[in-house]
């Protein structure tokens, strides 16, 4: 076939290809920024009380909690399945032979919702581990 290169699109691609770069690392930075202002941020607002405030411009800014597992040292995923077994919460946690990360994560937020202590045999391998993040919706 003899057809002549493109070189407007190929130009075109070159271009895009390296705005999508300068985006990334942008977003990169602003990502940086976000997770040192966080921390410092959340504290403020528990401090005041604060769990949800509208801002100006028709913006919300509120803090999500989100109840992760940790293991604990020298524990592992075969631990917990045999203690989810003992405690019979296997079936809460889909009954598997594999827990997922986020039905985990459900079942430890229902049980702090009922102010409930994690079962005896699940506090050997796992300890739950809040995680606080800050969310912005506008209105």
């Amino acid at each position: 076939m003899d057809e002549q290169l493109n070189l407007g699109q190929l130009k075109k691609y070159a271009g895009l290809f390296l705005a999508r770069q300068k985006l990334k690392a942008k977003e990169k930075e602003i990502q940086k920024r976000l997770d040192d202002m966080a921390p410092v941020l959340i504290n403020h607002l528990l401090d005041h009380g604060i769990a949800r405030l509208p801002l100006v411009g028709g913006r919300t800014i509120s803090m999500s909690t989100r109840i992760w597992s940790k293991y604990l040292p020298d524990k592992t995923i075969e631990d917990l399945i045999i203690a989810a077994k003992e405690d019979k919460v296997y079936e809460k946690l889909g009954g598997k032979e594999s827990i997922s990360a986020q039905s985990l994560a459900s079942y430890l937020k229902e049980l702090d919702e009922e102010n409930k202590p994690l079962p005896k045999s699940l506090a050997k391998v796992i300890e739950p581990n809040p995680v606080t993040n800050l969310v912005v919706k506008n209105q």
